[in-house]
């Protein structure tokens, strides 16, 4: 497939007197594949004034084009994730995306909060009934393109002086998906696979001395969603068949996991040094679904003949894979 790729990109930061730094740029990009043109023009623009020699508020907006498309399957429980290129049938994606926030200093931290809402069109997403490894099917026939939006809010609080540092942050934010042809959820607003409701993350350094520093980092993030048959039951054919009422119908787990690295530095002549490192991957052994498969049971539905289930509810488990990984490294510098 014969790509050919253009761009054209200016940009200028502006001070507009003692608060206000403006900065607008233009990019203009063409991308022609398969006897078709895409051509855009994609603005940039963001404002910052300064409330105090130490607080500021920010506000941006950017319309951005992408000529290749995250693909994922939200039939299985793995991850299963392609990045496929535009051709002249799947047109690129294309994003407008605002954001607002507020940063600053206060006692030697750094502090900030930033809201944000982004729009994205000629999303794509597997049809329903449709999956990775459906039929003769090339991957254009499976798809459907439609309309993503996510928004959220992001904090942040930063330590920098002293032994110790470290920072903390959290995101609070929603991710849906809407296919206006039908082709997905019945044209019904879902929530996407990546639509992690919390997540926080936690990093802390302490430096000893000039031999010795030990680092931990602790993170947090609702689970992936990804959907499964709500009810198994017996066709008029006598085969069995699944009920799946909407996409992305079951929230995976939670992810948690602690990590921590101690590094042991020593100094040789000429700026040489060595380090030797001991890493745990993991430290409390936290079970971390990696993916979802059926159980052998199921529990009855309420009509059932000779004993034999007409429907049935499957249950399902989670498997995780390296739950604690422990490593050991030795870096040499020269």
């Amino acid at each position: 497939m014969g790509v050919t790729e253009l761009s054209l990109y200016a940009e200028d930061e502006m001070d507009m007197g003692k608060r206000w730094k403006v900065n607008a740029g233009l990019h203009l990009s063409g991308f022609f594949v398969q006897g078709r043109s895409y051509v855009s023009a994609q603005p940039r623009l963001s404002a910052r004034y300064l409330l105090s020699p130490d607080f500021s508020v920010k506000a941006s907006f950017g319309k951005m084009h992408q000529y290749v498309h995250l693909l994922q399957n939200s039939y299985l429980s793995a991850p299963t994730d392609l990045w496929v290129p535009v051709t002249r049938n799947i047109k690129p994606l294309s994003s407008h995306q605002f954001s607002a926030g507020i940063y600053g200093k206060y006692q030697g931290f750094d502090l900030s909060a930033e809201a944000y809402y982004k729009k994205s069109t000629n999303q794509i997403d597997y049809k329903d009934g449709v999956g990775l490894l459906t039929g003769n099917l090339n991957w254009e026939q499976r798809v459907a393109q439609g309309v993503g939006v996510s928004y959220g809010l992001e904090m942040m609080a930063r330590k920098r002086f002293g032994n110790t540092t470290g920072w903390v942050g959290y995101t609070l934010s929603w991710a849906n998906r809407r296919f206006p042809g039908g082709e997905i959820n019945q044209g019904k607003t879902f929530p996407a696979r990546y639509d992690n409701r919390h997540k926080l993350n936690a990093v802390l350094s302490h430096t000893f001395n000039k031999h010795f520093d030990i680092n931990l980092s602790w993170m947090y993030a609702s689970g992936n969603n990804t959907t499964l048959p709500e009810e198994q039951y017996v066709d008029i054919n006598g085969q069995q068949a699944s009920y799946i009422q909407e996409r992305n119908n079951f929230k995976m787990p939670g992810y948690q996991r602690l990590d921590i690295s101690v590094n042991y530095y020593r100094h040789k002549k000429k700026g040489r040094m060595g380090i030797w490192n001991f890493s745990i991957y993991n430290v409390y052994a936290h079970h971390n679904s990696f993916i979802v498969l059926p159980s052998e049971g199921f529990a009855p539905g309420p009509d059932s003949i000779d004993g034999y289930p007409q429907h049935s509810y499957p249950t399902y488990q989670s498997y995780c894979i390296f739950p604690f990984i422990p490593s050991f490294s030795y870096t040499y510098t020269f």
